[in-house]
């Protein structure tokens, strides 16, 4: 499975990450700056996250960082892989 989230801004424009084309170095990096700058593991901040309290950027970060969590999963799973 292809994980990509596209992010339109008026500001920036269109934003396309593909998961698939991150590096596991990548995907683990990524996965820490969100558990610093929130102070915990994704499973915990999506416990008590709420959509509608969330800024447009907390929802971003959200989807990127719920993202991040389930194909770095997939991977130790080894989903997806050819073999």
């Amino acid at each position: 499975m292809t994980r990509k989230l596209v992010i339109d801004d008026s500001e920036t424009g269109r934003t396309e990450i593909r998961y698939d084309a991150l590096s596991s170095q990548d995907l683990a990096s990524r996965i820490r700056t969100y558990e610093k700058k929130y102070g915990m593991r994704f499973n915990k901040h999506a416990s008590g996250f709420s959509c509608d309290d969330a800024s447009p950027d907390e929802m971003t970060d959200y989807m990127d960082w719920k993202q991040l969590t389930l194909e770095k999963a997939d991977r130790l799973k080894g989903v997806g892989k050819k073999g």
